[in-house]
């Protein structure tokens, strides 16, 4: 089972693996880095190979649990 990794500790991602079945997450950190850049940069991957595997904003919004709207959105900001 995948987990969020922390310096010094790893959280369970159970809940995330239930809701969405195929859910694993192994992000190791080294250094810190502002939280909205992490952020930002996780969310550009996520949208980017969304969009590569669905080819379209509708099912890679559904993929990714937000509105069509936010990827188009998105797109325009990493794409």
């Amino acid at each position: 089972m995948g987990g969020i990794c922390f310096p010094n500790r790893e959280v369970n991602c159970q809940r995330h693996i239930s809701q969405w079945g195929w859910f694993s997450v192994r992000q190791v950190v080294n250094g810190i880095i502002p939280l909205k850049v992490a952020t930002e940069s996780v969310e550009e991957q996520l949208v980017l190979r969304a969009m590569e595997k669905y080819k379209n904003t509708y099912k890679a919004a559904g993929a990714l649990g937000v509105s069509q709207s936010t990827v188009v959105r998105k797109m325009q900001k990493y794409g």
